[in-house]
C-alpha cells in the first residue's frame, strides 16, 4: 500500500494529493512517501546518485536536535561534516531547529571579540522581519542532501518569563533574596563577585531559553514519531556553535556501550572537575532520550542543593558557588543512574566556535571553548590548521590593523 496517495481525472491527469504530514514537501521528505514499502527509492542529486532503503526500519533514525541563536548558528559545518555523512551512509536524519534572532546578551563581556560575532556566512541575510527566507533556505539545504526538517523555527526571541514554573521560582527568590536578581541563583549559583553574579543570572536566562527551546523541539519529535509509528535509534543535542570540522561517523558509537555519549574532553585547560561531565553536545539513544528532551522541567526537579551539597568547601567558597551546567549534568545522570560513555574528540569532531566579523567585512572563526582528548584526539586539517582559541588572539591589535588596511585601500 502506498503511504501517498494521487487521484487522477480520466485523462490521466493529477486532480488530487493526499499526503501524511510528514510527507508534505514543506518538510522536505517527500521523496521517502512516494513508493510502495519494500521498494527502493533512488534519487539523483547532480552528478551523484544516493540510494536509500525504502523500509526505514533496515536504517538507523537520528534526531539532530539544536536550539540557540541564528547569530551563533554554525551551519555550513553542520550540513557538510554531520547530516551529509549520515545521510548518504543510508542514515534517515531528521533535523529539528529553534533559533532566534534577537541579539542575545553575551555571557562575559570583555572578551575582545563578543560585540562582533556575526551569523554563518554561508547564510543568507534575510529581507524579511520573519526570517522566512532563512527558513526556506535551511529546508532546502537539508532536503537536498537527503534528510529532513522534522520542525524549524525562526523566532523572536524564546519566552521564559510567562513559563509557569519559572514565574513561580522567580517569586519565591524574590521572597528569600528581595535584593537579588530572581534568577542569580538557578540553575547555576555564583556570587563571587558582583560581576560574576551579574554574568551568572544572565547566562541562567540563556540555559533556561536553550532548554526551553529544547523541549518545544522536544514535543514535535514525539508527535512524529507517534504519528509515524516508528522511534528514533539516537537523539542528538547540539549546542548552535558546534563547529564540525571533520566527518562526523555514527558507527564509531554504535559499537559502544552507554545510554549517553560525551565528550571525554580528558586533555582540557582547566581539566574538568571530577564533580563535572562536559555539555557540550549529548548523543543519547533513544530509551534516555526523554530525560534530556525534557531538560528545562528536569532542572525543575532536580535537587540542585544536593548538588551543591555534594562539592568540596574549596569549590563552595563558603557558600558563594554552586554546581554549574557541567557539574548539574554529571549530577543529573549519576541520579538516573545512567550509563555515560566518554568519547574521543576525533569520535565527535566538533568545537564551539564563533565568527567573528572584521572591520573589512571578512569572516574569522575561532574556538570559543575548546575539548580534546588524550585517544584518538581530534587532529586539524589542511581546512582548519589554522583556527585557534579565541582567548589567544589580540583582538584589538587585529581590529586596528583591519581598520588601517581599509582606511589605505
Amino acid at each position: 500500500e502506498f503511504r501517498d496517495r494521487v487521484y487522477i481525472n480520466k485523462n490521466n491527469v493529477p486532480m488530487l494529493h493526499i499526503a501524511k504530514r510528514s510527507c508534505h514537501w514543506y518538510y522536505r521528505s517527500f521523496s521517502r512517501c512516494i513508493a510502495s514499502e519494500g521498494e527502493e527509492i533512488n534519487e539523483t542529486h547532480g552528478n551523484t546518485d544516493y540510494s536509500l532503503p525504502a523500509n526505514n526500519a533496515t536504517g538507523l533514525r537520528v534526531a539532530v536536535i539544536v536550539a540557540g541563536t541564528l547569530q551563533r548558528f554554525m551551519f555550513n559545518s553542520t550540513v557538510k561534516h554531520l547530516v551529509r555523512p549520515m545521510a548518504r551512509n543510508e542514515i534517515f536524519v531528521d533535523f529539528y531547529a529553534s533559533l532566534t534572532t534577537a541579539k542575545a546578551e553575551a555571557n562575559r563581556s570583555g572578551t575582545g571579540y563578543a560585540d562582533h560575532l556575526q551569523p554563518d556566512p554561508a547564510l543568507p541575510r534575510s529581507n524579511f522581519d520573519d526570517s522566512i527566507d532563512i527558513e526556506e533556505y535551511l529546508r532546502k539545504r537539508i532536503g537536498s542532501d537527503l534528510a529532513s526538517i522534522g520542525a524549524l523555527k525562526i523566532q523572536e526571541s524564546i519566552d521564559i518569563d510567562s513559563e509557569p514554573m519559572l514565574k513561580y521560582r522567580r517569586e519565591q527568590a524574590v521572597i528569600d533574596k528581595p535584593n537579588e536578581d530572581p534568577d542569580q541563583r538557578f540553575p547555576v549559583f555564583d556570587i563571587r563577585s558582583k560581576d560574576i553574579a551579574y554574568q551568572t543570572a544572565n547566562a541562567n536566562r540563556n540555559i533556561l531559553r536553550m532548554h526551553l527551546a529544547i523541549e518545544n523541539l522536544w514535543a514535535s519529535v514525539l508527535k512524529w514519531e507517534a504519528e509515524e509509528s516508528f522511534k528514533y535509534d539516537y537523539v542528538m543535542f547540539l549546542r548552535d556553535d558546534s563547529l564540525w570540522l571533520n566527518n562526523f561517523n555514527i558507527d564509531n558509537l554504535v559499537k559502544k556501550e552507554g545510554d549517553i555519549f560525551i565528550p571525554a574532553c580528558d586533555v582540557r585547560d582547566p581539566p574538568l572537575d571530577p564533580h563535572e561531565i562536559s555539555d557540550h553536545i549529548l548523543i543519547s539513544r533513544r530509551n534516555s532520550a526523554d530525560l534530556f528532551g525534557k531538560y528545562y522541567s528536569t532542572l525543575f526537579q532536580t535537587d540542585i542543593k544536593g548538588c551543591t551539597d555534594d562539592l568540596s568547601e574549596k569549590i563552595r567558597m563558603n557558600g558563594k558557588r554552586g554546581c554549574n551546567s557541567e557539574m548539574i549534568l554529571k549530577w543529573v545522570t549519576d541520579e538516573q543512574r545512567l550509563k555515560v560513555t566518554r568519547v574521543s574528540q576525533g569520535d565527535i569532531p566538533f568545537q564551539r566556535s564563533a565568527n567573528v566579523e572584521l572591520p573589512d567585512g571578512s569572516n574569522m572563526q575561532c574556538f570559543h571553548k575548546f575539548c580534546q582528548s588524550e585517544n584518538f584526539p581530534l587532529k586539524p586539517t589542511k581546512v582548519n590548521k589554522h583556527l585557534t582559541m579565541c582567548k589567544k588572539i589580540d583582538w584589538n591589535a587585529l581590529f586596528l590593523s583591519k581598520m588601517n588596511n581599509s582606511a589605505s585601500e
